[in-house]
């Protein structure tokens, strides 16, 4: 995970259900968006973003 920060990431996306990544996401890098995906609906509002 530390080389999406080196690496300039700022947006990621969890597929599936829960939402264990994006939580250490956004507790260890404050300057990376995390999305959790788990259903078509939510696949369209991040796809429409």
């Amino acid at each position: 995970m530390s080389l999406f920060n080196k690496n300039g990431i700022s947006s990621l996306i969890e597929c599936g259900p829960g939402k264990v990544l994006t939580g250490l996401i956004k507790r260890q890098f404050k300057d990376i968006n995390p999305l959790n995906l788990d259903d078509f609906e939510t696949l369209s509002n991040i796809k429409n973003d």
